[in-house]
C-alpha cells in the first residue's frame, strides 16, 4: 500500500510535467497533503471499496482531484471524484496525467494547451 510521502512523490513528478506555469502554479496552489479514503468502485457493490487518495479540497462542483493504483490504474491513475456519483468507476473521469485531470475536471480556467481536445 502507498504511503502519503509516496503519493506526494508522485504529485511532485506530475508537476514537473506542466510546462505551463500558470498552470502549474494553479494546480499547485490547490494541492493538500494526500488523503487515504475508500470509495465505492461500483454503485451496486457496496463492498467494492478500494484506496483513492484525495488530493485537493472540493471544487466550486463538489469535484477533488484523486490518484488511485487500483481501479483504471495502472494506465489511468489520476482522477477526479465528483461526489454525486457516489463511485469513482466512471471511465471518463479517469487519467494518464495529474494535469489531464485538472483540466478535465473543470478546475483549470485558463487556456488550454494547443490542440488539446477536453474529453
Amino acid at each position: 500500500m502507498l504511503t502519503t510521502d509516496d503519493v506526494k512523490k508522485l504529485v511532485a513528478e506530475q508537476l514537473e510535467r506542466i510546462a505551463d506555469l500558470a498552470r502549474r502554479d494553479a494546480l499547485a496552489a490547490i494541492l493538500r497533503d494526500p488523503v487515504l479514503e475508500f470509495h465505492r468502485w461500483v454503485s451496486r457493490d457496496p463492498a467494492s471499496g478500494i484506496p483513492v487518495w484525495i488530493l485537493t479540497e472540493a471544487s466550486e462542483h463538489g469535484d477533488r482531484l484523486a490518484y488511485t493504483d487500483a481501479g483504471f490504474a495502472p494506465h489511468d491513475p489520476w482522477g477526479y471524484v465528483d461526489p454525486r456519483y457516489g463511485y469513482v468507476a466512471i471511465d471518463f473521469m479517469w487519467f494518464t496525467s495529474l494535469d489531464d485531470a485538472f483540466i478535465n475536471s473543470g478546475m483549470w480556467k485558463g487556456p488550454l494547451p494547443p490542440d488539446y481536445e477536453v474529453a
